[in-house]
This record gives C-alpha cells, structure tokens and sequence, in this order.
C-alpha cells in the first residue's frame, strides 16, 4: 500500500463524488487509486471503484454484485442497487460521462505535455512507435493497445502518475460529436493525424465530414503533424486553422523527408541532412515510421536515441498474445513494453487463464523504475498469487531483496542457456519487459510449435523412399 500510494494519485470517495457531480451513500474516505468496468477484470478491488457502464450488450449494473463479491467496495451507478451489499455507491445520472469527467479532472492535475493520435489508419502503430523511440528520454503515459474509444481513452489518461513526463493518448471516433468529448477530456498540446481513409466513414456524409469531426480533437493544440502528401487532408485542415507542423517531400515542408527503398530498408533523409534507416519497405509502416520520427523530433529527441528507437522498430505481432506453450503451459506474452500499468493488465488477463493452475512471472528491467516501484511489483506478484518471480537484466541484489526472485538471469540468452523453462509444466507463464531485452525470445522458445509441415515434409520423405523401393522391385520382376 505504501509503495503505492507514493506511486500513484489517490483520491478519496468524497473527493470522486464532487468532481463526477454525484450523491454518495457510503465511506467518503475510502481511498481509490484503480478504474474499472469489468468485473472479470479485477487487479487491485479493495482500492477499486466500479463503473456499472450500460453498452451495447451488457448492463454493468447486472455485475456490481459479482464485483463486490471478487472485494470491490465502491460503485458509480445510475439506479439502486442490491441493497444488503455493504459498499459505498455515487449516484449519477450517466456513468460513463461520470466516469469522462473523472478522467479529465485527473488529467488537468498534471501540467505536462499530451500528445493525441487520430486518424482512420496507423493510430496504434504510430502511438506505440514513438513510445518505443522516446522510452530511453522520457517517461510517458501510454494509451494502453487500442484503447482510443470513448471508455478507453477515460482510462488511458486514467493513467498518468507525477512521474510521467508526457502523455501519449490514441484517440478513435465512429459516429459524429464523439470527437467534442474526447477532446474534452485529453486537451492536447500536440497533434499527429495519421492520415484519412475510408476506415470509419460508414456513419459519415463523406472524408470532410470526418477530417472536420476528427480535427474537433485538436482544438487549443500548439501543433499538428501530418503528412503533406495528403491534399484532401491538409487542405482541411488549413480551412480549420489548424495549426499544422508537415512533413514529405515538398520544401514548403517544416521537415523534408526523401524516401529511398532498398530490397531490406527504407532510407529517410531529412532535410537534406540526417539519413535514418528503418527495417520496413511497404508503405504504411513508412508513413507510420515518418509520423513517429518527426513527433520525436518535435519533442527535441537527439538524432542518436531517434535512429536507436527506428532500428528497435517492431510491427505489432509483439503486442499482447495469449500462446499454447509446451508441457500444457499458457504463454502471456508481452514482450514489448515496461511499465506498471501494463504489468497489471497482464496479470490480469494471466489470472482470467490461470483455474488454480501455478503462474510464472518473467519480467526484465523496468526503465528509470525507483524502490517504489519494485516494491510495487512485489506486492503486484503476491497478491497475483505468482508462485515464481525470475528476472531478466535486473540488478541481483534487487532481484534477490526487493523482488525475492527464485531466480535472477543477466541476459535472456542466459536465461535459455539455463533451460530452466524446460522445467515448466501445466503452468501459466507472463512474460513482461521491455523491448531491448528481446524477451520474445523466450516466448518463442516456450511456445508450442506446429508440426504439419515438419509431418509433411516427413511424410514426402517416406513415400519418395517407398516408390523408389518400388521402382526398385518393379524392375528386378520385369529383368527375370
């Protein structure tokens, strides 16, 4: 709890029920540092409070009783509830705008950049690839996977902590006047739209209808970047005053970028001066590499770290993946961030797979991570009930004192050396770390491989020998 509290903002019941403008029946002390609308979803409850959001296929007020029962003790509802539960309930009219305010309110807490994505392709790519470029300079609050809609970017900005020196929120819209809200809870101060396709333009008159409901997004931002190569959209643009930061190949351009394929990688020279090399050749994943290298750019990254972050580049197969291991094991693999917010998630989904079965954490070094911050690990592996804790790139000691690791590897390759992993049976096993630790590795290494084509490659094999047998025979019988 301590480590937490030092880690986290805290707010109490009372202080939640004045910013969300509702009534509260219940401990107005009681202190919540977690969101949540899912009660399958469950890392911290006793500090949790529930959401009870009406979607399209469910009602959340039908769960608050099975969310009380998994410990949670606070609720944001719109009618009474079962009355015996003995829990503290906000009344409000809406919970999800309940909840829309509260996301904002603790976004206005922290003066520090935001940075919002939109556009109908590459948002996730784009927002997870600048994160990857600046991890090693700053630390920022990262909207989690896809969580650019209406819930999730109320919690993705539910996540910056006083230690974030930037927020990067991804921000997505499928219908008209979504965008207002969003932009009313994120306030960037810088902008990148992706790009304008016919992603989304279902429930649109046409592709201005959807430049001007997604440039709603970056109303009071300093900058927005966008490629100059897309007319439609930089003439829109420019008609909303947008305040536009391009880039491409023209030198009206606030950065020039020449584009040079090769059979294994894309050169890009920037204003004539700086060539920086990527590992992708199609087109999207450059223009998504662009988008991530002029915001670095923007944000005054040296040209070492950028060109460090572009050859790290991965495509997003990296994201979180449930695989088959061997020896009936369950491999979570996250092997592409560091962070404390996705840890939780993680475990999370780990424990939605576990049925009693023994987990296994693997977790490499987090970046610029405090004493806090271990110790907020720990209590994350105790109460995830992790019954073995093995680290990767972590300093021994720590490992050994603040993590009571079983066991403490320098490197991953020494960690595969050890074959320790064969030892994994009928175990879940979460793999989390940052990419330079290339942690893949081991989840490649766990993962259950299929054999058909190795089968049917034997099976050409033996039924190439049995006709040369028989060809063999053939001709002795036709020799007598």
């Amino acid at each position: 709890k301590n480590s937490r509290s030092k880690r986290m903002t805290n707010y109490s019941l009372g202080q939640i029920t004045t910013l969300v403008a509702g009534v509260l029946q219940g401990d107005s002390e009681r202190v919540i540092t977690d969101i949540t609308f899912d009660s399958r979803k469950l890392t911290n409850p006793e500090h949790s409070i529930f959401f009870a959001l009406k979607t399209a296929r469910n009602d959340g007020h039908s769960f608050v009783e099975s969310a009380f029962k998994k410990g949670v003790k606070a609720f944001v509802v719109s009618h009474d509830c079962a009355s015996d539960l003995s829990a503290s309930f906000i009344k409000v009219e809406h919970p999800l705008y309940a909840l829309q305010r509260l996301a904002e309110s603790h976004r206005n807490r922290f003066k520090i950049p935001v940075i919002a994505i939109t556009g109908s392709n590459g948002k996730t790519i784009v927002k997870d690839w600048l994160s990857q470029i600046i991890s090693q300079k700053i630390n920022a609050a990262v909207s989690p996977r896809s969580y650019n809609s209406q819930i999730g970017v109320s919690l993705s900005l539910w996540q910056i902590d006083p230690q974030n020196e930037l927020a990067i929120i991804e921000a997505g819209i499928s219908k008209p006047n979504e965008m207002d809200c969003l932009a009313q809870m994120i306030q960037p101060t810088l902008g990148v739209f992706t790009n304008i396709g016919d992603a989304h333009l279902v429930n649109f008159k046409d592709r201005k209808q959807l430049i001007k409901e997604k440039a709603q997004l970056f109303k009071g931002a300093e900058k927005v970047i966008a490629n100059s190569n897309s007319l439609m959209l930089i003439n829109e643009l420019k008609s909303l005053k947008v305040p536009l930061h391009t880039w491409g190949v023209n030198e009206s351009d606030d950065v020039k970028i020449g584009i040079c394929k090769f059979s294994d990688k894309t050169e890009l020279l920037v204003n004539n001066t700086t060539v920086f090399t990527i590992s992708f050749t199609d087109d999207a994943s450059i223009e998504n590499a662009c988008h991530a290298l002029v915001t670095a750019m923007v944000l005054k990254i040296d040209e070492t770290t950028i060109q460090e972050g572009l050859t790290s580049l991965e495509s997003l197969d990296m994201r979180l993946q449930v695989l088959k291991g061997k020896n009936n094991c369950t491999i979570i693999n996250d092997a592409y961030s560091a962070d404390l917010k996705a840890l939780e998630q993680s475990l999370n989904l780990a424990n939605n797979y576990a049925h009693e079965r023994p987990k296994v954490l693997i977790i490499s070094k987090f970046y610029k991570a405090t004493s806090a911050d271990y110790n907020h690990i720990k209590d994350l592996a105790i109460s995830n009930q992790i019954n073995r804790l093995i680290t990767i790139g972590i300093d021994p000691l720590i490992a050994q004192n603040r993590l009571n690791a079983s066991e403490h590897f320098t490197n991953v390759d020494a960690f595969l050396r050890s074959k320790v992993y064969k030892l994994f049976n009928s175990e879940i096993v979460i793999i989390k770390g940052a990419r330079k630790f290339k942690l893949e590795k081991i989840a490649q290494r766990l993962q259950l491989k299929n054999h058909q084509t190795v089968l049917a490659a034997k099976l050409a094999q033996i039924q190439f020998l049995l006709l040369k047998d028989f060809q063999y025979w053939d001709l002795i019988l036709h020799s007598l």
